[in-house]
């Protein structure tokens, strides 16, 4: 177990996928814990700068609701992902644990930037985060 003893909850899929910017504005590597509307908007806005037409910001019901995001960063080619696989809160904490695939001979010569974000049920925590990291390769 990494971190302090925590409990799981349960969580809704709000993004899974890679982010499409037409800029320099990609997301930045990262577990964060959303907890406005406006830094939502500002993240998703991020993430999805290059799409066109813009895809609607899913919605959160922020008197109940945060928002975890798990952001990969800069990826050299295609083939990786992303999946938040459980989240767990203790007191005044949340830990996440997350499974990243990585690819494994031929791939797609684009950038990509895997990211995940889920809807959880609102919790008293810090922004004290736990990541519990699973990593393996396919062909």
């Amino acid at each position: 177990m990494v971190g302090p003893a925590a409990s799981p909850i349960a969580f809704r899929s709000l993004f899974l996928g890679c982010a499409h910017s037409i800029d320099s504005s990609y997301p930045e590597a990262g577990l964060f814990l959303v907890r406005t509307e406006d830094e939502w908007v500002g993240r998703w806005t991020t993430m999805t700068s290059g799409q066109r037409p813009a895809p609607q910001v899913p919605a959160v019901d922020w008197a109940s609701e945060l928002v975890v995001m798990l952001a990969l960063g800069w990826r050299p080619t295609g083939g990786y992902s992303v999946i938040i696989e459980q989240v767990a809160v203790g007191e005044g904490h949340v830990r996440v644990s997350a499974w990243e695939n990585r690819p494994w001979g031929f791939t797609t010569q684009a950038i990509t930037f895997p990211v995940h974000a889920v809807a959880v049920p609102a919790h008293d925590v810090s922004d004290d985060l736990y990541l519990v990291q699973r990593i393996t390769t396919t062909e």
